[in-house]
């Protein structure tokens, strides 16, 4: 990971995540990169992965989406995102996992 997205990516945890989240989403993508040493994947990706893994649970519902919105993605596993953000099913709608909202 270059030097300027490792410290965007700190700084925006600083700023969204509380001390203890942070120290715990650091130690998660330490852990991250050894695993992904020993089974020769990606460290990169794993470090990147084991720091943001928790970066949305801060969001609002309303945020959330709205975040999907300005990508146009479409909602592969809505299921597995309703499953943590049951509000969301019902701000997203029930057509939500098939359409692009």
């Amino acid at each position: 990971m270059c030097k300027n997205t490792e410290k965007q990516i700190f700084d925006y945890l600083s700023e969204n995540l509380s001390p203890k989240k942070l120290e715990h989403s650091y130690y998660v993508a330490m852990l991250a990169v050894e695993l992904a040493s020993k089974h020769t994947l990606d460290k990169v990706k794993a470090q990147t992965a084991g720091l943001l893994h928790d970066c949305a649970k801060f969001m609002t519902d309303e945020y959330f989406i709205d975040f999907f919105k300005k990508r146009n993605k479409t909602f592969k596993n809505f299921k597995g995102i309703i499953k943590f953000r049951p509000t969301f099913y019902t701000l997203c709608g029930r057509n939500c996992c098939a359409r692009k909202i």
